[in-house]
């Protein structure tokens, strides 16, 4: 599974709902004004971290991008496990932050620099090939999300 799949694109986008739901988030105006403001976070964030990628570097981009989504994570799943175990709504809520600065580190590396990092770090008589194995690779990873019936008639993930 390629990292644009396997970070935050199709994690928290699948699980936005679900994640706020176990975190006491259930109001359907504010899990939607939340994800309004993910959308208007992540086009400022990425439109503004693309334009300056050949200031900032690329190197050093992925790093912090990685390295910042861990970190967030972390603290997602920190103060979920809390608020499971306390029920304390101030852990729930805490949550939402650490839900914004990982699509931050998200937008910094995985939305400017996807394909053209690929691209870019191989020698050129293999760019075009592997440029076309990592958008395979990407599209099949995808497809591993998409729910199947386990054959016997059931849900899933197996369970009737």
């Amino acid at each position: 599974m390629s990292g644009s799949s396997s970070s935050t694109s199709r994690t928290d986008s699948s699980y936005l709902a679900p994640v706020l739901n176990n975190v006491g988030i259930i109001d359907p105006l504010t899990v939607t004004g939340i994800n309004a403001g993910l959308a208007a976070w992540n086009m400022v964030a990425s439109l503004t971290f693309g334009a300056y990628s050949e200031e900032m570097g690329r190197r050093p981009m992925w790093i912090i991008s990685n390295a910042g989504m861990g970190f967030g994570f972390a603290f997602i799943m920190g103060f979920a496990a809390a608020f499971a175990n306390t029920g304390n709504t101030n852990f729930g809520l805490a949550v939402i932050p650490f839900i914004f600065i990982v699509y931050g580190f998200y937008d910094l590396a995985w939305i400017a620099l996807n394909y053209t990092y690929v691209a870019e770090f191989m020698p050129y008589n293999l760019r075009t090939k592997g440029l076309a194995l990592y958008i395979t690779f990407n599209s099949e990873s995808r497809l591993a999300w998409l729910p199947t019936d386990s054959g016997g008639g059931g849900s899933a993930d197996g369970q009737t």
